[in-house]
């Protein structure tokens, strides 16, 4: 029966070292925010134009399709890691909307921020995926298309119970937003990525100890009661790995939009 563990025992050891990277890598970033504020405060450099780059490209042209203009570009960080994102808008003034690079990639996050002040973002193709009190972080792959959809049904929700959009007509009005968000809610957000990659570090040492158990003891008598046990404990927490072995803001909403999708043909 050994065999059966090897591979858990090489998912799971794999995935720790994955999440290990990425908690590093979060309390990195969190520690030079702390560090470094000044590395986090936004700038209008629209009239230097910065180019968008060949990689963007594509996702900016979507943008313009589906009615987007681009309004500017704005840019924070030290003069050797500068980080820009090039703003879009929708025709209402209310979709702040963003292309810019995350982990290697660019992604097209659509934003609004409703009267009480509560800030809803859908990102394309991932980002972080969470929601407090003040924000809602949503990713979904599929399509940026899909991401547009999703994000003007849910966001005409909150508008009703949250009240109207805020609007974005200038330029400053984006860097102030900007900014705002930075210093309240990316915190937040690096604080929750952190507590949940703790979690899944745990999970996933627990799941690879376990699956070690049958590799470690000898043949034989209780021992195999053991291995049974141990074998139980396996299949349980690989029926919940989905749930506590991964980090909830990596989970996208695909699922929820492919089920509304499915609502809405058969109706």
């Amino acid at each position: 029966m050994d065999f059966i563990f090897l591979l858990p025992i090489v998912f799971g050891t794999v995935t720790w070292v994955l999440m290990l990277l990425g908690l590093l890598q979060a309390r990195s970033h969190a520690q030079d925010r702390q560090e470094h504020p000044e590395n986090y405060v936004y700038r209008d450099v629209s009239t230097a134009n910065p180019a968008l780059p060949k990689a963007a490209k594509k996702m900016a042209s979507q943008l313009e399709q589906m009615g987007f203009h681009h309004m500017g570009t704005i840019q924070r960080g030290p003069s050797d890691n500068l980080h820009n994102e090039w703003v879009y808008i929708d025709q209402t003034a209310t979709i702040i909307t963003t292309v810019e690079p995350l982990a290697g990639k660019y992604v097209v996050a659509f934003g609004n921020v409703f009267a009480d002040g509560f800030a809803f973002h859908t990102a394309h193709p991932n980002a972080a995926n969470c929601k407090t009190e003040n924000f809602e972080f949503n990713s979904l792959s599929s399509s940026l298309e899909d991401a547009y959809e999703y994000h003007l049904a849910k966001s005409t929700r909150y508008a009703r119970a949250r009240g109207a959009a805020a609007t974005f007509r200038k330029m400053d009005s984006v860097v102030r937003w900007a900014n705002w968000h930075s210093r309240k809610n990316n915190p937040i957000l690096l604080d929750m990525i952190q507590q949940q990659l703790r979690k899944t570090l745990f999970f996933d040492g627990i799941f690879t100890i376990l699956c070690l158990v049958p590799w470690i003891l000898p043949y034989g008598g209780a021992f195999e009661v053991i291995k049974l046990a141990t074998f139980g404990g396996v299949m349980v927490m690989l029926f919940f790995h989905e749930k506590w072995g991964r980090p909830q803001h990596t989970i996208t909403v695909d699922k929820e939009w492919r089920k509304r999708k499915k609502h809405l043909a058969r109706i």
